[in-house]
């Protein structure tokens, strides 16, 4: 019996093993080999995938049967002296987030950024999840730095020079380490039953100022914009999608750990007002902008005071709907990057004076990008309508002031999306129309249009996947 017991252990530690070499030889072959870009991004579009739809078909802790031979997926993995645990629970996490890279991925075929996204972008993927995986869960700070530090490698490569936007990114993600790791140490003690009050509203604030931090909360939200800018759209997107829907999972453990927070009413109130502040300064800047990577910028700080307001809606079904918005926001996103650098190539820049009447020459990329925006700003029969909706309604159950302030918010963003489309579309004595975009762009972006209607109009078919994230946290 102990023969057999000692056999299954060794056929478990090898399979974990044998996937974590894979994952390294992956990223060392996209990275060293001279390889053409493009082969490179194949390449990792192609493993990016397959790791999708290994977590689709396999369940954590089954078998791969490869011939004569079978290979028992344990759901534990020590590296370093420290534990990466993943359960049946994360599973939808590891779908969306390698399907998400194969579709970043699969957008660079038209847009050819830097040719160091697909092995960086696999590498800073397999930080992120490990940092949702890792046990004791305070260790997923460290592991988000390391996310933090290759991407500055993707936004700044080997021989460019980062811009300030890359160097306050780098700044204020690093600030909000030491933050969460020395309230992890105060929670402890709380948790040991040694806490007072007044170590529980310390921790508090030092938990909110790790999270301000991170998440870019107002007033600590000044190199969003500005990175998005500077920097090259396309990977800047890729990273602002990945990376606070990381953090936001990653406090969401804190809720799921530290259950005695579940029951305090004021870090609700903090949520939902941190997040009405974000979504409204956010939107009255963005209807003032006059660039389209800068009033991106202002859009995702939207979308992340969205997610802390449904955060704070806990009680009201504020966490489903934190779960579904994740895949319309995410595509949102992915829609106007991939505009923002096919328009960024072909005009040269994108404020408002050099994209002038673009709609008459690129009318795909231009049509996606508006779309993109209207959907982030939650205009009805796009991906965001149906779950903003409800999460306005649930606001404004629960307080007609914050409602007010969600709603002028939005309001800003759909102002800046019509300015956009005035700039865009209309030009002093340009009247001819032709088709600037390549065939195979055209095909991706009418897909991705395709899709974003698809999320508005049937969010049903979607939903039951989207809340599968939620199944990682048992104490809710």
């Amino acid at each position: 019996m102990g023969s057999a017991k000692d056999s299954a252990s060794l056929s478990t530690r090898t399979g974990q093993w044998l996937v974590y070499a894979l994952f390294r030889c992956i990223e060392g072959v996209l990275w060293l080999l001279p390889l053409k870009p493009k082969l490179r991004l194949g390449l990792g579009m192609a493993f990016a995938l397959l790791f999708g739809i290994l977590a689709i078909f396999i369940p954590i802790g089954g078998k791969i049967h490869l011939g004569p031979w079978s290979i028992e997926m344990g759901d534990t993995l020590s590296v370093l002296g420290r534990t990466l645990t993943l359960t049946a629970g994360h599973k939808a996490l590891l779908i969306l987030y390698y399907l998400l890279t194969a579709l970043w991925f699969l957008g660079g075929f038209v847009v050819n950024p830097t040719p160091i996204l697909a092995p960086l972008g696999l590498a800073f993927v397999a930080l992120l999840v490990a940092a949702l995986a890792v046990q004791p869960f305070l260790f997923g700070a460290l592991l988000i730095e390391m996310a933090v530090i290759a991407s500055v490698l993707i936004l700044a490569p080997p021989g460019e020079t980062p811009g300030q936007g890359v160097l306050r990114y780098l700044i204020f993600q690093t600030l909000g380490m030491p933050f969460i790791l020395f309230t992890g140490w105060m929670l402890s003690g709380v948790e040991a039953g040694s806490g007072s009050s007044s170590v529980i509203l310390r921790a508090t604030i030092m938990l909110g100022l790790g999270f301000a931090f991170l998440l870019a909360i107002f007033p600590f939200n000044s190199w969003l914009p500005q990175l998005t800018g500077q920097a090259e759209p396309y990977v800047t997107g890729f990273i602002l999608v990945m990376l606070p829907m990381t953090v936001l999972l990653f406090a969401l453990n804190f809720l799921d750990f530290y259950t005695w927070l579940q029951t305090e009413p004021t870090l609700y109130v903090a949520l939902r007002w941190g997040g009405a502040l974000m979504v409204a300064t956010g939107g009255i800047w963005a209807a003032f902008q006059r660039h389209l990577g800068r009033m991106l910028g202002y859009a995702i700080i939207i979308e992340t005071g969205m997610a802390l307001l449904a955060m704070g809606l806990k009680d009201q079904g504020g966490l489903q709907i934190f779960s579904a918005q994740f895949l319309p926001r995410a595509l949102g996103i992915w829609l106007w990057v991939l505009a923002l650098a096919s328009l960024r190539k072909k005009a040269g820049g994108l404020d408002f004076d050099a994209v002038r009447g673009k709609l008459h020459a690129y009318p795909f990329s231009v049509g996606s990008l508006l779309v993109a925006q209207f959907s982030l700003a939650g205009l009805p029969l796009l991906a965001n309508f149906p779950f903003q909706s409800a999460l306005f309604t649930a606001i404004y159950q629960q307080s007609p002031v914050t409602a007010f302030w969600v709603f002028a918010g939005n309001l800003g963003l759909l102002l800046a999306s019509l300015r956009s489309l005035n700039a865009l579309a209309v030009k002093p004595g340009l009247d001819t129309w032709q088709v600037g975009e390549h065939r195979w762009e055209a095909v991706l972006i009418s897909l991705g249009v395709l899709f974003i209607l698809a999320l508005g109009l049937f969010p049903q078919w979607f939903l039951p996947a989207m809340l599968g994230l939620l199944r990682a946290y048992t104490h809710f």
